[in-house]
């Protein structure tokens, strides 16, 4: 009876063990999945509040680099790269250092193509020539938009084996998220860069004439320029005349033939109607200056203007300040070229009325 006893004692301790042991794994196995579930919680609250953020700085010219900031403080690694194919040739590289500069874009594609590709290594990595001794683990995450493939996110860490499988495919959303902000951060400029030029004369607006001229003005190693107001003459009897349609073609015909004469560095924008203002820094002296406005006067006057078998030709009135001589503000230069290029109108139009 006492070893019958005995037998079945074990088997209850035995049994006792066994689902002790199955109680501890499943805890465990609970606590790992926990882990697991408040890991991806904790990544998916922050790309969320991340995508809130990056889409109230899309204007941003740094947006790339707080992206990288972001993959730092989001994955723990010590270096991100952000590399996009802008052109057939041209790259743009931003990463959290300056040394990581990966250069060879078409080698990088040639090996890895448009896929994830992860290396990891007991020793320092050495890719496209570049050798960091604390990287041993790196990943590259393709960045799609519109389903095109247009470069790579790049992250490093410097231990072996460090991006596990939830870090890959939560790296795979900070890229498609990436993806989001670059496609609307190439809208936004596009969309900028038109919004500074004349729709009609393809020139600058006065918004965007004004905000580079106070930059200009506000450096500190400035020289000498000139302000131009430009005024056609006797504009409204040319559309009583001939029609709106053939005003407008005077518009953008005299622009043209005025943007042929302009260089480089001199700027020519729309003020308001039929009146322009020109930015020049290329003279000697008023003299000089002076030569440079009479040929746009000359050429605006000897230009004919042909629509739809209507012919005409118009003329300008100029009125010109000198910084500094004539104001040492934008105001005070504008509202000297304003009042020359009334004594020009006053004195018989199309006249160039400069103080020498």
């Amino acid at each position: 009876m006492s070893s019958l006893k005995e037998t079945n004692n074990y088997d209850v301790n035995s049994e006792i063990e066994i689902y002790k042991k199955l109680t501890e794994e499943e805890i465990y196995r609970l606590r790992q999945l926990n882990d697991s579930l408040q890991y991806k919680l904790s990544i998916t609250s922050n790309l969320l509040d991340i995508n809130k953020y990056l889409s109230m700085g899309i204007s941003n010219d740094n947006i790339f680099n707080i992206i990288n900031d972001v993959a730092i403080a989001l994955f723990g690694v010590k270096y991100s790269t952000i590399i996009v194919k802008e052109g057939e040739n041209t790259y743009m590289n931003v990463s959290n250092v300056e040394s990581k500069n990966y250069k060879n874009f078409n080698f990088i594609y040639k090996f890895f193509g448009d896929e994830t590709f992860l290396l990891s290594c007991k020793h320092e990595l050495n890719i496209d020539s570049i050798k960091e001794p604390d990287s041993r683990s790196l990943i590259g995450y393709p960045i799609f938009c519109k389903k095109e493939f247009i470069g790579y996110m790049i992250l490093e860490h410097p231990y072996e084996n460090f991006f596990d499988h939830h870090k890959v495919h939560f790296l795979g959303a900070l890229a498609d998220l990436l993806a989001m902000t670059y496609e609307n951060y190439t809208l936004y400029k596009q969309l900028d860069e038109k919004s500074k030029m004349d729709p009609i004369l393809n020139i600058l607006t006065r918004v965007e004439f004004t905000n580079r001229l106070n930059f200009i003005i506000n450096k500190q190693n400035k020289k000498d320029f000139a302000l131009v107001m430009m005024d056609i003459d006797n504009f409204k009897a040319i559309n009583d005349s001939h029609g709106h349609l053939f005003g407008d073609s005077a518009l953008i015909q005299t622009t043209n033939a005025i943007k042929e004469l302009v260089s480089e560095k001199d700027m020519l924008a729309r003020y308001g109607g039929e009146e322009f203002i020109m930015y020049i820094d290329s003279f000697e002296d008023a003299k000089d200056l002076l030569i440079k406005v009479e040929k746009i006067r000359k050429t605006v006057e000897n230009h004919t203007i042909e629509l739809n078998g209507s012919k005409s030709s118009v003329t300008m009135s100029f009125g010109v300040a000198i910084y500094p001589y004539d104001g040492k503000t934008i105001d005070q230069l504008l509202d000297h070229a304003d009042n020359m290029l009334y004594k020009a109108k006053d004195a018989g139009k199309n006249k160039v009325e400069i103080t020498i």
